[in-house]
C-alpha cells in the first residue's frame, strides 16, 4: 500500500525526495496504522528502485576563446626542456 501511495504521489511531482514524501504522507500512514521511520521508507523505496537519483551538476565555462583580444601562439608546445629553468 505505501509503494502505491508513493507512485501516486511520484506521478504528479516525479522527483519528491524521500523526506517529503514521508512528511507528505503522515496522515495516510496514520490513517492505515503504519508505524515507518525515515531510514526504513529509504530501505523500501531502494529495494523497489524508487529513490530519486541526484542530478549530474553541469560544470561552469571557465575559458571563452573567442573574445577580441589579441590571442597569442604557444611556443612552448613542442618545446622539451633538458635542464632545470630552461622554460
Amino acid at each position: 500500500m505505501i509503494i502505491e501511495e508513493v507512485l501516486r504521489y511520484r506521478k504528479h511531482q516525479k522527483r519528491i525526495g524521500t523526506r517529503k514524501l514521508l512528511d507528505e504522507m503522515k496522515v495516510f500512514l496514520t490513517n492505515h496504522h503504519f508505524k515507518i521511520g525515515r531510514d526504513a521508507m529509504f530501505d523500501l523505496l531502494a529495494e523497489r528502485g524508487l529513490l530519486v537519483t541526484k542530478r549530474k551538476r553541469r560544470g561552469s565555462v571557465t575559458t571563452l576563446s573567442k573574445h577580441r583580444f589579441k590571442k597569442y601562439p604557444n611556443i612552448i608546445r613542442d618545446f622539451i626542456p633538458v635542464a632545470p629553468n630552461q622554460l
